[in-house]
């Protein structure tokens, strides 16, 4: 019948031009029209043109994504036209409302419910009046059913709400569609150091600047020192009690281990660890301690003479208290007891 119906519009306008139903993404790309021809083959189709110099993406609601402009008509379509170089785009859909058109179609008696909710006696009447989503009007048993347009509804389609004509969409307002498809106002929380928008409009910052001039992004803080141990240590926080290493330095921090310096202690050369040994050299401060030890080992007493107590000079005898006398002048009282 549709074959038909071409050759009977010949003579007919070569399309017609849908209602638009727009949605804006981040910009809204304009220029986007559409229209359906039904009188070039047995399929109608459906057209999509924008005027503008660029590449753009076609997202169709039934799932199709690509470069294609065109596609066979189906009911409740919808298609979302994105500029690929400045990413602005617009979402338009079918209507259902009566656009109207120019030329004959037969009398033949055939009624059909638009989509709008309207009778038309024919379906080449209703596409003719712009029409193309429709049922047949005739019940099973011949009987005119009345034609009752669905309850409006909306269903989140590609950002856009959209009326699926079924009276089943998942909103039955559209204010409530929209509340829930359009993106959240933008906003940012302070995230590890990082404005990050969390995306659903809660965020503690109204504006990215807010954010960033809350200290969120935070430079990294200027370098300072603290004395830690001995250690001059960046605390990271900018707050540190010296603003340059060298100051710190100087500061004495750092302790210098004192110069070595020996002492001669017991014959054995022993840095004090103070730097005010005796010897700076530790080889000198050896031969010194040295020669003190063999000195000392060398200046053994010589004994003179053994005597009494009345002080006769005598060998020694046993159980006597004898009195032995030094060359160093130096008197040793003993006694040997048998």
């Amino acid at each position: 019948m549709k074959n038909f119906y071409t050759l009977l519009f010949a003579f007919l306008l070569a399309f017609s031009t849908s209602n638009v139903l727009a949605q804006t993404g981040p910009c809204s790309l304009s220029g986007v029209s559409n229209y359906i021809d039904f009188t070039s083959s047995s399929t109608i189709m459906m057209h999509v043109s924008v005027n503008g110099i660029s590449q753009y993406t076609y997202v169709w609601n039934d799932g199709t994504i690509g470069s294609s402009s065109q596609k066979p008509f189906y009911s409740g379509w919808c298609v979302t036209v994105t500029d690929i170089i400045t990413g602005c785009d617009t979402t338009i859909c079918e209507s259902c409302i009566p656009t109207g058109g120019v030329g004959p179609c037969n009398m033949m008696y055939a009624p059909v419910c638009g989509c709008d909710g309207n009778i038309y006696n024919n379906d080449c009447i209703a596409m003719y009046n712009g029409i193309f989503t429709y049922t047949s009007a005739i019940g099973p048993n011949g009987q005119l059913l009345p034609c009752v347009p669905p309850i409006p509804s909306w269903d989140c389609v590609n950002g856009a709400c959209i009326d699926p004509l079924t009276g089943n969409g998942q909103y039955l307002s559209a204010t409530a569609c929209l509340l829930a498809c359009m993106p959240p106002v933008p906003s940012w929380d302070c995230v590890n150091g990082a404005c990050i928008d969390p995306l659903t409009g809660n965020g503690q910052y109204p504006t990215f600047n807010d954010c960033v001039l809350d200290s969120c992004n935070v430079m990294p803080p200027a370098p300072s020192w603290d004395c830690v141990n001995g250690a001059c240590i960046d605390p990271l926080t900018g707050n540190g009690q010296y603003t340059t290493l060298n100051d710190c330095i100087l500061d004495s921090c750092i302790v210098i281990p004192p110069v070595p310096s020996w002492d001669c202690i017991g014959n054995a050369c022993v840095d004090p660890g103070t730097g005010m040994g005796m010897y700076l050299i530790q080889a000198i401060c050896t031969s010194v301690c040295t020669v003190s030890a063999i000195e000392e080992q060398t200046t053994n007493k010589k004994l003179l003479k053994i005597t009494d107590l009345l002080g006769r000079e005598t060998k020694g005898t046993k159980n006597e208290v004898l009195f032995y006398i030094y060359d160093d002048g130096t008197v040793e009282k003993s006694i040997v007891i048998e």
